[in-house]
């Protein structure tokens, strides 16, 4: 290993900055020099300098006096960076503050994650990072620490996306601060000595989710890549006694906690949970934190982690505020504004299929008109439970979900499962666990030997599961081992929204499924035919509405269109006066225009200037019309 003869002023800086660590790490490149690593520790934060110098040790530059500058000729932009300073009313107008954005990385090794991140990256199975995760780790791992929001259809490693980085955060504090004990400095250079290693109740980063099935998944994920990057999660939610998730937080010592709003602001009162360490904060689908309800549980925690706070000595500096990172499948035009008025200086990374349908996904609308209801969702069942498929089927209510599973029960084709509201938290997660173990096609035994005596034939193979959910299960829900391959949607979404969170269950990480959906009611065919047409021309869907009088922008008329077309509905509405002496109007013209009956005709001609050549545009209107 190499080391660096440093100077007493830099000795010094060394210990004021903790940049100590990547110099025994040997992450600063051979080629470093001590006044560049001081003026680099002087303007950014340690961790960041971590990451950016790993990526740039791990990129050796082509061979050659000079790189060629990077070519974008036949390349798709699948993301766009930006800044959402204040003023900022969404996608388009506002001034931005002109930082430079992290550009996207082309492998995991690009993006600034260390050794233990990659190896679990690998342990999971994964080559090359998705559109969001190589352009939401750079930017999450960059200098400054700002505020993020990560926005992407559903489906496309959001998690990781999130959580790769801030693992690699709180791996370099340790780092930093190991590095510090080694060389005498004194606790509380450029942070707090209790940031960097986890303390009983007082996990490190909070990763908040609405819903059990969410924190859940996020947890198992979470587990996944702590085996390999050695870090701790506790997940807290409702499907567990609060007593025994407490007595984990105090015994484990979790780096990252996983929970709903409600059960952390449980835990807080009971005095199980302090924010104190807390540095980072995820709210993961954000749109759905603030509009159902959990906009005063998050903006309790949020204020708790954003405020000043001192630290365990008064000597020491107060820690900075925590950083806040949003996770969203859907942002709408509420959404966007209260985040540009909470968040203002908040960086966006959205990738171009935001609102989309997924590329893998087939779309599918049945009428139903005046057939059974229950009738089509069996001749819609009939295809997948033969290739015993994995189909989730959603209702807009618990009584349709009930209804819709007794008929299926009665019909013996398949095994019903169900998750919804009224159900018991075990209870839903015993049918999700059943339903996530069950096979996606059937196994036969293999033939007898020649001369052996046939063996007893095997049982029936049992019957292919379905799952019948409410939207309670439209978030967070994550088959492995194949994944879910049809969706059915027994009631239609509400909204276009919906839509896309229960599309979003199949056709994920780049596989394909299907989305069949039963279409009943006049709101249910004006929904369903925009949305179709939406799909059809690969535009988002935030904007699709129901109602006849709300139409998304991308599928408005021009404004020359909307002219000509109230220029047709006024000579419409004239030509319609006289409609009544329409006839004998006819007849008089084919008579020649002599003479005839006095009456509503002859006072339309009279006005129309005559029946032979040269009549006025209003009666040449009316010829038409007639």
């Amino acid at each position: 290993m190499r080391r660096l003869a440093l100077s007493p002023t830099l000795r010094v800086a060394c210990h004021r900055r903790l940049i100590a660590a990547p110099l025994l790490a040997g992450r600063c490149g051979p080629g470093a020099s001590p006044q560049a690593l001081h003026a680099r520790g002087a303007g950014q934060a340690a961790a960041a300098q971590m990451g950016t110098a790993a990526a740039a040790q791990r990129r050796p530059p082509p061979p050659g006096d000079a790189p060629p500058p990077p070519s974008t000729s036949g390349r798709k932009k699948h993301y766009r960076i930006d800044t959402l300073a204040p003023g900022d009313k969404g996608r388009k107008g506002g001034d931005k503050d002109g930082r430079p954005a992290p550009a996207a990385a082309a492998s995991f090794a690009e993006t600034g994650l260390g050794p233990d991140l990659l190896a679990a990256v690998a342990a999971l199975g994964l080559a090359t990072p998705t559109p969001v995760q190589a352009s939401a780790i750079p930017a999450l791992l960059a200098p400054g620490r700002p505020d993020v929001l990560v926005a992407s259809h559903t489906g496309s490693g959001k998690t990781l996306a999130y959580l790769l980085p801030l693992v690699q955060e709180l791996r370099d504090a340790e780092a930093r601060a190991a590095a510090g004990a080694a060389l005498g400095v004194p606790p509380g250079g450029a942070l707090p000595p209790p940031d960097a290693t986890a303390r009983p109740r007082r996990p490190r980063a909070l990763v908040l989710g609405p819903t059990r099935e969410l924190t859940d998944q996020t947890g198992r994920v979470a587990k996944a890549v702590g085996h390999v990057a050695r870090f701790r999660s506790a997940v807290a939610n409702g499907g567990g006694s609060l007593g025994a998730q407490a007595a984990a937080l105090a015994s484990r010592s979790p780096d990252v906690l996983i929970a709903t709003p409600a059960r952390v602001a449980a835990l807080a009162a009971k005095g199980a949970l302090f924010y104190g360490d807390v540095r980072t904060v995820v709210l993961d689908e954000a749109d759905t934190m603030f509009d159902a309800g959990f906009g005063g549980e998050v903006r309790a925690v949020l204020a708790a982690v954003r405020g000043g706070r001192a630290g365990a000595d008064p000597a020491l500096p107060a820690r900075p505020p925590a950083r806040v990172v949003l996770v969203a499948a859907t942002l709408t035009g509420p959404v966007r504004a209260l985040l540009a008025r909470e968040f203002p200086d908040m960086v966006r990374v959205e990738t171009d299929t935001l609102h989309r349908g997924a590329p893998g996904a087939r779309h599918s609308f049945l009428p139903v008109g005046g057939a059974d209801k229950l009738s089509v969702l069996a001749s819609a069942l009939a295809r997948p439970l033969s290739k015993r498929q994995r189909v989730v089927i959603f209702c807009n209510t618990v009584a349709s979900a009930r209804a819709a599973a007794h008929a299926l029960e009665e019909g013996g084709t398949c095994r019903v499962l169900s998750v919804h509201g009224d159900m018991p938290p075990d209870a839903r997660a015993a049918a999700l666990a059943e339903f996530i173990s069950s096979s996606g096609s059937s196994s036969s035994a293999p033939p007898p030997a020649a001369g052996q005596q046939l063996p007893v034939p095997p049982p029936p193979p049992p019957l292919p599961s379905v799952l019948v959910a409410t939207d309670i299960a439209a978030r967070g829900l994550d088959i492995p081992n194949g994944g879910i391959d049809e969706v059915l949607n027994f009631d239609f979404p509400r909204s276009a929204v919906d839509y896309l969170h229960r599309a979003g269950r199949t056709a994920r990480a780049g596989a394909s499924g299907r989305v069949t959906s039963l279409v009943a009611g006049p709101r249910d065919r004006t929904l369903a035919a925009r949305i179709q047409a939406a799909l059809d021309g690969n535009a988002p869907l935030d904007g699709v509405a129901s109602t006849r009088n709300a139409v998304a922008a991308h599928m408005r008329p021009k404004a020359e269109t909307l002219r000509a077309r109230a220029a047709d509905a006024k000579t419409a509405k004239l030509a319609r006066k006289g409609r009544r002496g329409a006839a004998r109007f006819v007849e008089e013209e084919g008579g020649g225009g002599g003479g005839g009956p006095k009456g509503r005709g002859a006072a339309l001609k009279k006005r129309g200037g005559g029946s032979s050549g040269g009549g006025s545009p209003r009666q040449a209107t009316f010829r038409g019309g007639k």
